[in-house]
């Protein structure tokens, strides 16, 4: 037990790009070794019921100048400010993982929309100096499709969580993370990844936390992005090209946590943004069906796709 005064315990992630220092232990998150300034702080203070003069008042998010509350019953409070500092403030019968998996979760996107990133539900690796991203619903295969892929070689950028943000030369970035991936038993199975697996993921018994592979630290140009579908006709796979009005509605279909960003005013962003990409990187929908066995056509035809449009030799 801890004697008064004594310091709480530093923990150090990287986290969309971005250096985390937290008073938290982050099941999920890879630990960083590294004495640099953080860029977002994590720590246990005292947070508000309510913000003053807040331009947005909802019961689970309240918007100000500067400052983001986000309140979750059974949880705790967490007051996000200016981009950089997260401080929480837990129920009293909170349990621990879900705390701590609603702060990278939420709690994070909140954070990263505060700092004008744009931030998509999908699953990202790199390919040929690029980043290539999954989007998908819940359950589309992102994460299993990425595992598999960094088992052949394809360094994982980001699992779950991606943040995109702008360059000096005005070019879409991926910024690396930190997550491990999440995978439900049978894709651990059916990839042969037991002796990567890691603690089960809070309110999911049978999905892991799972080492990839590869992975890179490299903020990368985004190369293509891919819509996942699954095939009407049997065992058809084929990467598709959606007319402009799908390519260009893309960032918004597949924002991380689509209420958060229309109440944190961000929709209009995401729509230039994707138009923007969508002229001047590859957006396709990849079909395919949802069956383990035909994962090595799969990993072909991504692999004759990314030759065909430059990605590699």
């Amino acid at each position: 037990m801890a004697e008064p005064g004594d310091r709480p315990p530093v923990y150090r992630y990287r986290v969309s790009g971005l250096t985390v220092q937290s008073d938290l232990a982050l099941p999920g998150l890879r630990r960083l070794a590294s004495d640099a300034p953080p860029d977002v702080t994590i720590a246990a203070g005292v947070v508000p019921t309510m913000l003053p003069d807040p331009v947005l008042l909802r019961p689970r998010l309240q918007l100000g100048a500067t400052q983001a509350l986000s309140l979750r019953p059974g949880i705790g409070r967490f007051l996000i400010e200016g981009g950089s500092m997260i401080h929480y403030a837990a129920e009293p019968d909170a349990a621990p993982e879900e705390l701590t998996m609603f702060l990278v979760g939420t709690v994070f996107a909140v954070l990263l929309h505060q700092r004008g990133d744009i931030v998509l539900h999908a699953s990202a690796i790199a390919v040929g100096g690029c980043a290539v991203l999954f989007c998908g619903r819940s359950g589309a295969g992102k994460s299993t499709l990425a595992a598999a892929l960094a088992e052949q070689g394809y360094p994982l950028l980001s699992d779950d969580q991606c943040a995109i943000a702008l360059d000096t030369a005005s070019r879409p970035m991926l910024r690396p993370d930190g997550r491990q991936l999440k995978l439900w038993t049978p894709s651990i199975a059916a990839l042969a990844l037991d002796g990567r697996r890691q603690g089960a993921v809070p309110i999911n018994p049978n999905k892991f936390y799972v080492d990839p592979a590869q992975r890179s630290e490299d903020a990368l140009a985004i190369g293509a992005i891919y819509q996942l579908s699954e095939s009407d006709s049997g065992a058809a796979i084929e990467v598709k090209i959606p007319n402009l009005a799908d390519r260009t509605a893309l960032l918004v279909a597949n924002a991380y946590r689509p209420v958060l960003m229309q109440r944190m005013g961000r929709k209009s962003s995401y729509l230039q943004a994707s138009a923007a990409m969508a002229g001047q990187i590859g957006v396709f929908q990849f079909v395919r069906p949802k069956q383990f066995a035909v994962m090595p056509r799969m990993l072909g035809v991504l692999a004759e796709h990314w030759q065909d449009i430059g990605l590699v030799a």
